[in-house]
């Protein structure tokens, strides 16, 4: 059974960078291949050795409204021999789940419902235990609704009702509110809302509200007639649909629709990220209400059929870091390019959480500790081992891992959520971890080498906060 994958890089389902930017003001008009000046040269550098060892995608990066990278690498069809383009579309996951989003903020600017209203008031017989369930719960993956509703996959014929139907008689995981749990049915539940709302086929309503204010021209569902068969990435994974192309792949049923099923382009993207700071789309006052600062903002989606797309904003910075992958390296290396480009033009912090940091040298004085795992009684050891043991306990004992031992700095450069998320990816695979040995790497490092039960051997590295000397600054896991 194929599902839609999901990862989410960092804090929100959609952000906003700060209101009033040069980059405002920014062309929309087609852009061209770009790597403007020495910055621009050692982004293509980064992205060139990252296409030297598989990727193959589009890459765009912007600083104050300035492009300095855009310009695709690899090939869109191997068969074929056609290049990536800085236009090529791409299948791009869960970034749909942002403009999903998008279009209940926008309904609810136009007094059309409120994020805080219940199930009931826009679906028939809701079972008691989700009556209370608000369309701000779904945005927020906190309603208890099951991570999936369809059990074939991405491509299931499903109609409306019987998706509805599927969610609502679905158990839930907690009482909706309590916890936190990434859920594609509370979306799909969102895209029913926009049609109950409107009165419009929900495809309809996000072309004509949000997709096309912003310019956004390249961007549709699969299937869209618009796109040019030379211009539309095909994916490449041991899974195949028709021609792995969200050209030719069906258009989304009500199994995807509302968490996934859109293709887009680079350079669209970027056009979000600049008319979304403007009234075009978003008032001040839902701007302000929804769409916080935060150092870093964004979101990533990926399916199972080769294609992973990362869009990351980073507002104190006035950048955008996006990169689509239509082949090549797993999720994390396409996570990895993305925080490595985005190291050259901002001023985050960018811990790796699953991405490898090909940097870290190994301190002359490394002790190896011996086999085993005999944990140091030092706060890194301590809190290296409660780590072992949350993984192993599962998913809440993790989250709670998460809150009690990372630091503030740490938390506000990648938050929970984000965590979590690769947290069920690595669980899903290697179901349970031990370590086998650890390396002193520093007073306050250790280096873990471990074996999964899948036979993985990861490899796991903790560094503490100088400022929260009990705390986690860094963590990091790199899958072997």
């Amino acid at each position: 059974m194929t599902h839609l994958r999901t990862y989410l890089l960092v804090l929100s389902i959609i952000s906003l960078l700060i209101s009033t930017t040069s980059a405002q003001q920014a062309d929309t008009a087609k852009l061209p291949d770009t790597s403007a000046g020495k910055l621009g040269a050692d982004l293509d550098t980064v992205a060139r050795k990252a296409a030297e060892t598989g990727f193959s995608g589009a890459v765009l990066v912007a600083k104050g409204g300035k492009i300095l990278l855009h310009k695709g690498y690899g090939l869109a069809n191997k068969e074929r021999q056609i290049p990536v383009k800085s236009d090529t579309v791409f299948a791009i996951g869960s970034i749909a789940k942002m403009f999903t989003a998008a279009a209940i903020y926008k309904l609810e600017q136009q007094g059309k419902l409120s994020v805080n209203d219940t199930l009931p008031k826009f679906f028939d017989q809701v079972p008691l235990d989700k009556t209370g369930i608000t369309l701000y719960q779904l945005i927020k993956h906190t309603s208890g609704l099951q991570e999936y509703h369809g059990t074939k996959g991405d491509f299931e014929e499903m109609i409306k009702e019987q998706a509805v139907k599927e969610i609502l008689g679905q158990q839930l995981r907690f009482e909706p509110g309590k916890q936190e749990a990434y859920s594609n049915p509370g979306y799909t539940l969102l895209a029913a809302v926009v049609e109950k709302v409107t009165g419009q086929p929900f495809q309809a309503f996000m072309q004509k509200q949000i997709f096309e204010p912003a310019g956004m021209s390249n961007t549709g569902f699969w299937g869209n007639r618009r796109w040019h068969a030379d211009k539309v990435a095909r994916g490449y994974n041991d899974q195949v649909m028709k021609e792995n192309s969200p050209l030719t792949w069906p258009e989304p049923s009500w199994a995807i629709l509302g968490a996934g099923g859109l293709g887009s382009t680079v350079e669209d993207l970027y056009k979000w990220s600049l008319k979304k700071k403007g009234t075009e789309i978003f008032s001040e006052e839902t701007k302000r209400k929804y769409f916080p600062v935060r150092p870093i903002d964004g979101i990533a989606g990926g399916t199972m059929y080769g294609f992973f797309a990362t869009y990351a904003e980073y507002p104190n910075d006035e950048a955008v870091v996006i990169v689509f992958n239509n082949a090549g390296p797993p999720p994390r290396r396409v996570m990895e390019l993305q925080s490595n480009l985005a190291r050259l033009i901002t001023h985050v912090p960018m811990p790796a959480g699953g991405e490898r940091n090909t940097g870290m040298a190994q301190p002359s004085n490394a002790v190896k500790i011996g086999e085993g795992a005999k944990w140091p009684d030092t706060p890194v050891g301590r809190v290296a081992a409660a780590y072992f043991k949350a993984f192993n306990s599962g998913e809440q004992a993790m989250k709670e891992f998460f809150l009690t031992n990372l630091s503030n700095a740490a938390l506000a450069a990648r938050p929970v959520e984000p965590r979590l998320d690769f947290y069920r990816q690595v669980k899903s695979g290697m179901s349970s971890l031990e370590a086998n040995s650890i390396v002193a790497t520093g007073a306050h490092k250790l280096t873990v080498s471990a074996t999964a039960k899948n036979g993985a051997t990861p490899e796991l590295r903790f560094e503490m906060d100088e400022a929260e000397p009990q705390k986690l600054r860094l963590f990091q896991i790199e899958l072997k």
